[in-house]
């Protein structure tokens, strides 16, 4: 079964931009471009077996958010 990841309670200037990347934040994958303040998405296969990740989040005015999730 998939892994998914589900984002709730985006706040700042949308569109936001969403990536999935290594905890080091080196390799990060774009995943969508979205407008409302939850999202859910499968982690990509560039994962496969990770279980750490951090999630980039970028609105629109060039502000960042960075959290580590683990799956």
């Amino acid at each position: 079964m998939p892994n998914e990841v589900v984002i709730n309670g985006l706040t700042g200037q949308s569109p936001f931009y969403i990536y999935l990347c290594d905890t080091s934040q080196t390799t990060c994958v774009y995943i969508d471009s979205i407008t409302g303040s939850t999202y859910s998405f499968e982690i990509p296969e560039l994962f496969d077996g990770q279980t750490e990740f951090g999630l980039k989040v970028v609105t629109s005015n060039g502000c960042e958010i960075i959290q580590n999730i683990t799956s």
